[in-house]
Formats: structure tokens, sequence, C-alpha cells
């Protein structure tokens, strides 16, 4: 008797969770950044100009009132490497000719990037030939049709609190303004700038000298951009490099004079075919804290519109 209860309390428990799995499919990862980046790949009309990178690209670009077919591919917590597979892999969604925009934040240098950051994730958009020893038929049945039954409690979690919340506040899409005081944004680049330095063995990021071993890394990531600029280039497309703004409060912990020894050297090395560099991180225009998705450096949807349009605007003096 008691095997049979216990059995039956077994069988109850699988089919609740293929309900949750489904509800998750269907409804909680109806807009995240996967999904929408699955979606984007799949269009039938080409864009004309397409953006990629890390936070740093997702928190930049809003295309929809500039009057250009575009889309936003960036992904948070990305390094070059999964970004040189992106472009390749969703060639078939953009024009001959379209703008490539490689979205390029302070450290995206220190590590090549394979295997970091859930890089299990990629098999549910990016082809499977080139995530080659990635991919996995397995990875895929559980990342695309049965996330909840991860062995990550993430997904199981975020399904349970939709279902408690019902619908949840968007605030990547909905936030206009910074609601961080002054002394909260600068706690916000306060860490933010910990981060790095834990991350990447840094004394600092204002004037601090770069590891040897971080320079290796240096170097096989400005060997990835340059294959990125050269692949753009033999398919007919028109890459450009940008660096974000950061609101004033990130520039005074996160300095020029660090981005010099870690950032630009680096786009100087990789950029060998002198594609366009539009550099906008100490533009003033975008300066104000206010423009940021509380915290100091990732635009919230008002800064998104505002910079996406000067920088088509910039590309346009360029390239028309």
């Amino acid at each position: 008797m008691i095997l049979k209860v216990i059995s039956m309390l077994i069988l109850i428990g699988f089919f609740a969770l293929l309900l949750l799995n489904l509800f998750y499919v269907l409804v909680v990862r109806h807009n995240d950044q996967e999904e929408e980046i699955r979606r984007g790949s799949k269009v039938t009309d080409k864009y004309e100009i397409v953006a990629f990178g890390s936070s740093y690209c997702r928190y930049a670009f809003d295309f929809f009132e500039t009057g250009k077919t575009g889309y936003n591919f960036g992904v948070v917590a990305q390094f070059l490497y999964y970004t040189d597979l992106m472009i390749r892999s969703f060639r078939k969604c953009y024009n001959y000719n379209a703008l490539v925009l490689i979205v390029l934040p302070s450290l995206v240098f220190g590590e090549p990037g394979k295997g970091k950051y859930g890089a299990s994730r990629y098999v549910r958009f990016v082809d499977k030939k080139l995530l080659d020893d990635e991919y996995s038929t397995k990875n895929l049945l559980f990342q695309k049709h049965f996330p909840v039954f991860l062995p990550s409690p993430s997904n199981l979690k975020k399904c349970l609190k939709r279902i408690i919340s019902y619908s949840p506040k968007n605030e990547y899409r909905t936030l206009e303004h910074n609601q961080l005081s002054q002394e909260e944004v600068e706690e916000q680049a306060k860490q933010r700038c910990k981060d790095w330095c834990d991350e990447f063995h840094l004394e600092n990021t204002t004037t601090s000298d770069v590891p040897e071993e971080l320079q290796k890394k240096f170097d096989e990531s400005v060997k990835i951009l340059e294959e990125i600029i050269e692949y753009c280039l033999s398919e007919g497309l028109r890459p450009a490099l940008i660096v974000a703004p950061a609101s004033s409060v990130m520039q005074k912990y996160c300095t020029k004079e660090f981005l010099e020894k870690v950032l630009y050297p680096n786009i100087r090395k990789g950029n060998k075919k002198n594609i366009p560099v539009l550099d906008y991180y100490t533009d003033e225009r975008f300066s104000d804290e206010d423009l940021y998705a509380n915290n100091a450096d990732f635009l919230n949807a008002r800064g998104r519109r505002l910079f996406t349009q000067a920088v088509v605007d910039d590309l346009a003096k360029i390239y028309d």
C-alpha cells in the first residue's frame, strides 16, 4: 500500500513538472533574450542593420524608431567567441551590405569566452556546425524542450515566481529613468569595477597595469576580432566597432586612461582593415546617469532610443 502511494505521488509530481515545463516554454521564456534572439534570426524580411555583443549591446540599441529594419542580437554576458559564432550563424537574416555593429565594452578582450557565462544556451539559436564540440542532442533537448528538468533549479523558480506574480514588470522595456540616487549609482559603478578586478585580477580600473596572463587573453581575443571583421567584409557586409557610452559616474571609476591599457590598443590591433570605430564612452550626450537602467553603464529604454539614433546618424555620414 505504501509503495502504491509513493508511486502515485511520484507520478503526480512528474506530471506536475511536465505542466510547469509547458507553462515555462510557452509563457515564462516567451520574452527572454534567448527566445527574442531565436525569433529575430528566423525573419523573412532581411535586416539593414544588426548589433552584436554582450550586455552593453543588449542595453544599447532599439532600432524601432530609426526608420531602419534592424535587430539587436546582444546577449547579456558574452565575449567575442560567441559574438563571432552568432554573426556567422544568422547571416541569412541580414541584407548584402547590411551594417553589422560590434559592441566592444571595456574588458571584452579579457577572455575569448568559449564555455563562459551559460554557454549551453547557445544551442537554442546557433547552428550546430558552428558550435562543434559544444553541441549535443541532450543539451538541445533540455535547453529547448524541457528546461524545467535541467539540474539547475533556476528555471523552475522562474516558473513558480511567474505563477505567483502573474505578470512581472519588464524593466528592460519600460524603464525610462534611473530610479537610483546619486550615491546608489556610485555604488553600482564601484561594484562593477570591483567585479572586473576580481575576475581579471586587476588592481584597479583607473591606471592598472595589465598582468601577463591577461595580455595572452588579449592576443587570443584580438585574433577573433580580426576574423569577425574579415568574415563580414568577405560577405559584403559593412561592419563597425562601437564603444558604448557610460555615465559620468562610471567614467570616474573606469577611466579613459584604463581603457587605453585594456581596450583601445586591442581595437587598433584587431582592426587591421580600418573599419569605422565609433567611440561614445565619454560622449556628453549620454553622461547623465538618468539615461541608465538603475546602474551606471547600461542604458535604459529612453537612453537606448537616443543612443541608437545617434549611431544610425553617425553611420549615415560614413556610409551614405
